[in-house]
């Protein structure tokens, strides 16, 4: 999908993000968009108390990879209670420490107003 256009209900998508994660119902949206051999890269973090409906049939019809990834660790990484630092946490102390490295990593800054400016400028990289 180009910046801007909407999603389109009957379209199918190569590769789609998952990015929501709780309680919501994102994972089978997110399995219905993709096409048929398509990949869906799982970013959001689903609740162990209520766990997503995994839609194996159209995973398995359509041969959607289903593809997990760690984004960020907000509190206790790793479960059975690790106690790995959260990654802000983390990098707060990096940045704290060393505060030059945040003017290498970051190249521009945009107001909310100029948005589309900066997606434009992001996706020239």
């Amino acid at each position: 999908i180009s910046a801007g256009e909407p999603f389109a209900e009957n379209s199918c998508y190569d590769v789609v993000f998952e990015c929501v994660g709780g309680t919501s119902s994102t994972l089978r949206q997110a399995v219905t968009a993709a096409c048929k051999g398509g990949e869906v890269i799982l970013l959001g973090v689903f609740s162990g108390d209520h766990p997503p409906a995994l839609p194996a049939a159209d995973l398995l019809w359509k041969e959607v990879s289903l593809l997990p990834s760690m984004v960020y660790c907000a509190a206790q990484c790793g479960g059975g209670g690790s106690t790995e630092a959260a990654d802000f946490s983390l990098a707060l102390e990096v940045f704290s420490a060393e505060p030059r490295l945040g003017q290498l990593l970051v190249s521009h800054t945009f107001p909310l107003q100029e948005a589309e400016k900066a997606f434009t400028v992001a996706m020239s990289k």
